[in-house]
């Protein structure tokens, strides 16, 4: 992180800097290796393994790192993120690459996934989504998986209003058509 954009991303020059893929790539799987359950992670597994539409923008490394990023700024792989397009530099940062691939917009911050799949499962836990947590467990530790819990929940109780974050995250332009298996409840 040598470049003068990572220090001040609001020169001009800075509007063509690219990271590399290789470095972007690294830190993608450094985040997801640190806490796999974040759903910028559920994100990355779809556009990988799921039958998600893997051209889309919302599948790019870049784009996956930002939605890692906003949700944890803090974890060891955001820098680069952070110094060009994350919050403290957002309205002044011309790195072309913050807008182009962007993070979904919206995205479900881990925390409140987990919040929303805990109050449906207090509320309803009979519902088939509550079987794929332990809520005997403590922390984060309660689900594999919360981002896709939370979307079968959903799927079960689409009127609930613990969906609304779910909802807004793919009602975002070319989410549901990036990440269908997680927007079918819409």
């Amino acid at each position: 992180m040598d470049d003068p954009c990572y220090t001040d991303p609001s020169v001009e020059g800075c509007r063509s800097f690219r990271r590399g893929h290789m470095d972007i790539v690294a830190d993608r799987d450094s985040l997801c290796a640190a806490m796999d359950f974040m759903v910028g992670c559920t994100l990355s597994h779809e556009c990988t393994n799921g039958t998600t539409n893997a051209n889309s923008t919302y599948c790019k490394p870049w784009s996956l790192v930002g939605d890692l990023c906003l949700d944890m700024p803090g974890m060891d792989g955001c820098e680069a993120w952070n110094a060009l397009c994350g919050k403290g530099v957002a309205n002044v940062t011309v790195v072309d690459m913050c807008k182009d691939p962007a993070p979904v917009p919206d995205v479900l911050t881990t925390m409140d996934a987990k919040d929303a799949v805990v109050a449906i499962c207090t509320a309803e836990p009979t519902l088939d989504g509550c079987a794929t947590c332990d809520f005997t467990l403590p922390g984060y530790s309660i689900c594999k998986d919360y981002l896709t819990t939370l979307s079968l929940l959903c799927q079960e109780v689409p009127e609930n209003e613990n969906c609304s974050g779910l909802r807004d995250m793919c009602g975002g332009e070319g989410v549901t058509q990036a990440f269908p298996d997680l927007c079918t409840f819409l």
